[in-house]
């Protein structure tokens, strides 16, 4: 009898609770335990009637066997679906469940959320990830699949022992594979997340909104014309194809969907604005770039909160 594998999910909201789902949805013959671990309101909803997950017009009522608040010793692989803000506390709340043999999957709107793990747990095998998928939190325990293919890339593991989880991931009908080239992929993806969610943000429109309005289809490829001047700072060549490619992918989402960030500064909420707006903006200037059209969202943003521009 082959040894159980247990899967820790840490944080079940729109990706978490979408990953969460499908592995439990799925008819998985491999021997694997699934853990979710949720705080608070997600806990307690989760506990009293179950993750409600919506997806393709469809929705399922999902319970899981393992469902904790609190460390449960170590696990074989660690998935870290917090929101950016969340994820160094997150990380150290947890930091028991991840050791040396423990392989960790951060998938924050960051583009260094592995460095800041390894800064927590830094014997554990942390791997550059991401993760292409628009889903929401309706309230805490219920997840609603917007768009993506929820596909998953990420650097390439050490060693060979890890081949089980990627089969089992892609088994669930979650896409997943490793690359040498998983920072400049997750670049690419920050380059449609963060353009995406400070225009929504900033002008409270949704995706087909944005794409449907000649002049708001134009102030977003100037966004992620100049994230794109950043990423090719920091070494990494994006550009006009990548710019192109994501005019055609937004089609492929409905047209009322709303990015989370965009639904966080509905309610007053400053969200991922430091991770997704800020990030930019301060390290642009710190590479000598004008991000000009991110400082007049920002400013548009701050409007909505309340903030004094």
């Amino acid at each position: 009898m082959k040894a159980i594998k247990r899967i820790a999910i840490v944080g079940i909201g729109g990706v978490g609770g979408f990953i969460g789902a499908k592995l439990l949805l799925s008819s998985n013959a491999l021997p694997v335990q699934v853990t979710f671990f949720a705080r608070n309101d997600a806990y307690k909803n989760i506990r009293k009637q179950g993750l409600i997950f919506e997806s393709g017009g469809k929705m399922d009522m999902v319970h899981p066997q393992h469902l904790y608040n609190r460390s449960k010793g170590a696990y074989d692989v660690v998935i870290i679906a917090t929101k950016s803000y969340s994820l160094e506390l997150a990380t150290k709340a947890y930091a028991d469940i991840m050791d040396k043999q423990t392989l960790v999957v951060p998938l924050q709107n960051m583009v260094n959320a592995a460095e800041l793990v390894k800064g927590v747990a830094p014997e554990a095998n942390v791997l550059d990830a991401c993760i292409y998928l628009i889903s929401n939190l309706i309230k805490p325990g219920h997840v609603k699949h917007l768009g993506g293919p929820g596909k998953i890339i990420t650097s390439i593991p050490e060693g060979s022992n890890h081949k089980w989880f990627y089969e089992y991931m892609n088994q669930a009908g979650i896409p997943m594979e490793g690359r040498a080239d998983a920072l400049h992929q997750i670049w690419k993806k920050y380059l449609f997340i963060s353009t995406l969610g400070t225009i929504t943000a900033a002008h409270d429109l949704s995706f087909g909104e944005v794409i449907k309005d000649p002049k708001m289809t134009h102030i977003w490829i100037q966004l992620m014309e100049e994230l794109a001047l950043l990423a090719q700072s920091e070494g990494f060549a994006l550009g006009a194809a990548d710019i192109d490619h994501f005019l055609g992918f937004i089609r492929d989402f409905p047209e009322a969907s709303k990015s989370s960030f965009q639904l966080d500064i509905d309610i007053g909420s400053k969200g991922e604005k430091e991770f997704l707006v800020d990030f930019v903006i301060q390290r642009s200037l710190e590479r000598g770039l004008e991000p000009l059209t991110y400082i007049d969202l920002d400013n548009l943003i701050n409007r909505r909160l309340g903030i004094d521009v």
